[in-house]
């Protein structure tokens, strides 16, 4: 459910799809993103609450996918960025989904992966 900031109630998500284990939530100018731990993926619906799509699942290739989402946040452009605990690394996703890149270790340094 969405609140305003007097907790008044706004509205409410709904959808065919279902929230599993969300674990952390995103405003945008058009949407509301909820990073979905259970099917592993970013949730995006509208303002009014209704299920837009979902992205980032853990059926894409493992340099696509994620595998254990903590945190997600959305950089000036708008891209999101995902911490995946499970593939020790961050990912990063155009605001609608497409893989950009990834930022791995390898030893001590850092490298980064594209498509």
């Amino acid at each position: 459910s969405i609140f305003s900031s007097d907790l008044k109630y706004k509205s409410t998500i709904v959808g065919t799809e279902r929230l599993y284990f969300p674990q952390d939530v995103k405003l945008t100018l058009d949407c509301i993103l909820v990073l979905d731990k259970g099917p592993k993926c970013v949730h995006f619906f509208p303002r009014n609450g209704d299920y837009l799509k979902s992205c980032v699942s853990k059926g894409f290739n493992q340099a696509m996918g994620v595998h254990n989402p903590l945190f997600f946040c959305l950089d000036l452009a708008g891209n999101i960025v995902i911490s995946d605990l499970g593939n020790h690394c961050i990912k990063i996703f155009t605001h609608m989904g497409k893989f950009i890149h990834s930022i791995e270790t390898v030893g001590k340094r850092m490298k980064f992966i594209e498509t």
